[in-house]
């Protein structure tokens, strides 16, 4: 399984966290679906999108050395 490194910590996350993401947005249709979940949910994918734009930027910089 693949990591996602987060700047500015030591935290790993690893990609099956994107994944899991997708399938939670995918309940936000549900009728049972609070805003306490729409909240967490947002908080998520700004851990999720945050670390993938660290890894692109890693790489590229890894590929310019």
């Amino acid at each position: 399984m693949q990591n996602v490194p987060v700047r500015g910590t030591t935290a790993r996350y690893p990609v099956s966290l994107a994944r899991q993401l997708l399938a939670d947005m995918d309940a936000v249709g549900n009728d049972d679906f609070t805003e306490r979940d729409l909240c967490r949910l947002i908080g998520r994918c700004e851990v999720v999108i945050a670390s993938l734009i660290v890894a692109v930027e890693d790489g590229a910089s890894d590929d310019r050395t």
